[in-house]
């Protein structure tokens, strides 16, 4: 994965600030039945689901690029 450490900054800022609305939004009940509604995750299990779903997304675009990659020779 060509990335360089600009690009790389600025997907740590984006999640960061994800994470703070995500933060901020745990309280709201419509926000905690729209996580379970869509990606069947409860608050309280949110870190490990959280790191589930990134690791899966992460392995998806990796694949994904790989496939690209294949097409492009």
């Amino acid at each position: 994965m060509d990335i360089n450490d600009i690009d790389f900054n600025k997907f740590l800022e984006k999640v960061t600030k994800l994470e703070n609305i995500i933060e901020n939004q745990m309280d709201n009940r419509d926000f905690n039945a729209i996580l379970y509604s869509r990606f069947n995750i409860r608050i309280e299990n949110i870190d490990t689901e959280y790191n589930k779903l990134l690791i899966r997304k992460i392995t998806e675009n990796l694949i994904n690029e790989q496939i690209f990659n294949l097409i492009d020779l």
